[in-house]
């Protein structure tokens, strides 16, 4: 099996960034005059499409796990995905979808747990830990008095 047909394989298994294809190709010890063949030909035969790993990381992440736009733009850029990429694709997502997990986050936080003045900074960080914002937390839980 090619170098070429092992990276084919690999993109063809999920979505990768081409920072993820990149690396995969180095640890293949893959020759830099054929790394860029390699990837052109990856991108003209579109197993490598950076704008549909964006949406389906996107998407994957604020569906299966609730991710803020905090840790989901430093996903992104750990990643090798651009700020104006990032934000493009922000942009296309309403904010209720934010505010909707945000909320998930904190109803699921609360039946574990007392909201009192001891815990109130353990849910802040929790809630932080996800990716939101302080204001967005504050928004959301101002009506509660503890």
């Amino acid at each position: 099996m090619t170098i070429k047909d092992k990276i084919q394989k690999y993109c063809a298994y999920q979505e990768r960034s081409p920072q993820e294809v990149h690396n995969k190709l180095i640890a293949f010890h893959c020759p830099e005059e054929e790394l860029n063949v390699i990837f052109q030909s990856l991108i003209q035969d579109d197993f490598l499409n950076e704008k549909r790993y964006i949406a389906s990381f996107i998407q994957g992440k604020i569906n299966t796990k609730g991710w803020g736009k905090n840790k989901l733009r430093f996903e992104l850029k750990r990643k090798g995905i651009s700020e104006k990429q990032i934000t493009h694709y922000f942009n296309q997502i309403p904010d209720i979808t934010f505010k909707n997990s945000l909320k998930e986050h904190y109803t699921k936080w609360l039946k574990t747990n007392e909201l009192n003045q001891k815990t109130y900074p353990k849910l802040m960080r929790y809630l932080m830990s996800k990716g939101y914002t302080l204001d967005e937390i504050r928004t959301t839980i101002k009506d509660i008095d503890y």
